[in-house]
């Protein structure tokens, strides 16, 4: 299979984060938005070696690792959750609730470092999924959306049963999985 390598604007990306119904529920308009918008201009340089990939739950682990160690290499949760407090609580945030978020984001970095350090075949058997029911459940944390559809009108999960499926795309589709956000489950008609 070769895909050719798919353009990943960080515009193209943000567009698509920002309309994500989750996302905006999640995030409030204003500074909070702005921060996802700055790490946003930023994936498709972290994730350059990634974007050709397909999706495997190996591809989608070393993903997210590679998002979270970028994440806390920039302060991403402290700036969050400072831009947070000032415009909900009209008070900069406590060094101490700063210091939970980064610690937050460690054990987010140390769980995918585990998942990506050993056999992917061993981490499904340890989950007792398959890895299309880990990367597709509504239900679990990763929730890819099987009816979204990429720029050729094929669905997420139609071109992922064919290995066709890239980390580009699904950036381009579905940024929030790679970010760490969780959905608002959906019930599936599967």
């Amino acid at each position: 299979m070769s895909n050719p390598k798919v353009p990943c604007p960080s515009d193209a990306i943000w567009l698509a984060l920002a309309t994500d119904p989750d996302f905006r529920k999640a995030v409030p308009p204003g500074s909070q938005r702005q921060t996802y918008r700055d790490l946003i201009d930023q994936l498709p340089t972290v994730l350059a070696d990634l974007l050709d990939e397909p999706v495997s739950f190996s591809s989608f682990c070393r993903t997210r690792l590679a998002v979270a160690r970028h994440q806390q290499a920039t302060n991403f949760p402290s700036r969050l959750f400072l831009n947070y407090t000032l415009e909900v609580h009209g008070q900069p945030a406590r060094s101490e609730e700063a210091r939970l978020s980064e610690a937050a984001l460690s054990r987010v970095v140390a769980a995918f470092e585990t998942i990506v350090g050993q056999d992917p075949k061993v981490a499904l058997a340890q989950a007792g999924q398959t890895e299309e029911v880990l990367l597709f459940n509504p239900y679990l944390p990763i929730g890819l959306d099987e009816s979204l559809r990429v720029e050729t009108g094929e669905n997420l999960l139609e071109l992922y049963r064919r290995g066709e499926l890239t980390i580009g795309q699904l950036l381009l589709t579905q940024p929030r999985v790679l970010l760490g956000l969780i959905a608002v489950k959906r019930v599936s008609a599967r």
